[in-house]
Formats: C-alpha cells, structure tokens, sequence
C-alpha cells in the first residue's frame, strides 16, 4: 500500500477562521504571492507524522487514546499574527495562539514522547502552537510587511474537547484533510 501524509490537529471553531479570512483579506490587498491557507482548513497541529503505512493508523489511534485518558478538556485563546523564521524574512505567515495553563505545549510534549515510542520521529523544533494562515512564496515588499506587524486580530477563545488524527491529501490546487480518527479528551 502507498504511504498516506498524517498528522494530529486540534479543530478551530468557524468565529476563528471567520476573523482569519477577514485578515487574510485585508492584506491581499497588496497582491503579494502568499499562499494563503483556505479558513476551512485551518487548524491547530500538534504533531506532523508525515508518509506512514496505512496499517500504522490503528496502532497511532490507540496511542493517542491513552494520551487523552489523563487530559481534560481546555481553552485557549487566539493572539496577534506572526511569522517564521521572523517578521523581517517570514516564510510562514501565522495567528498566535495563548495558552495560560500551557495545556497545548503538554499535550504536544505527551504526544511526542508517546508516538516516539511507536516508531514515530521526534519533532526536529520546540513546539509552538499557532494557526498557519499562508506560506511566502517570495518575499513580500516593506509595505506588506509593515502592515502585517500592525495587523489586528481579536483575542478569540477556543475549547479544546478532543483531537484529530489526519490525513493530509496534496492535490495540485489545494490540499485535502480526512479525518482518520477522532480522541476525547476525558471529561473529568
């Protein structure tokens, strides 16, 4: 069988991506080439997994089954846009995301160490939760970059019930996600 591309996501409410699409609006105005990331296909990754069997996702479902057995649902709350590497050359264009307790950083951390185990590789950087809303594609004039380091986003909350393992389709016009499987996260 061909590998398929997985990953485990947090789902983001429709308000969120509501005022995403709002932002990624305002700043296509300056017809840079960015490609912006479709508001329904935003998500919150906690994990990439990458090409893996498609026999490897019953054995991944359960692990992430046993993670959730000790995790509580949460919240967090949307913070203002930024970019990697950095604002001066950003290659990745993103809405911040806050978490007081830090409940996204240890389910992250858990999943890691967890999957690791299950043969799954370690992630390469320190995890920082965001939401991706677009990937430069050449680097943006100073005008677009002046206004998206001033760029306003509400301090939206989310409440964070379970988790998704998902497959990621790359099609030549846009990308396509599955759902594979879907853990909650216990209640009490």
């Amino acid at each position: 069988m061909a590998p398929i591309r997985i990953f485990i996501a947090i789902h983001i409410p429709d308000n969120i991506k509501t005022e995403i699409s709002r932002l990624q609006n305002s700043l296509q105005s300056y017809g840079e080439r960015i490609g912006w990331t479709r508001p329904d296909n935003i998500h919150l990754t906690l994990k990439f997994i990458g090409d893996s069997q498609p026999q490897q996702v019953d054995a991944i479902a359960a692990a992430l089954n046993e993670i959730a057995k000790d995790m509580q649902p949460f919240s967090f709350e949307t913070s203002m846009p930024g970019a990697f590497p950095n604002l001066r050359r950003p290659r990745v264009l993103w809405v911040g995301v806050h978490d007081r307790l830090n409940c996204i950083g240890q389910l992250a951390d858990l999943m890691d160490e967890t999957l690791a185990r299950h043969g799954v590789e370690r992630n390469a950087f320190p995890f920082k939760p965001h939401l991706t809303i677009g990937r430069i594609r050449e680097q943006p004039q100073k005008a677009f970059l002046q206004a998206y380091a001033i760029a306003d986003f509400p301090n939206l909350n989310a409440q964070v019930q379970d988790f998704l393992l998902m497959q990621n389709d790359l099609r030549k016009t846009e990308k396509v996600y599955t759902v594979l499987h879907k853990t909650s996260l216990s209640p009490d």
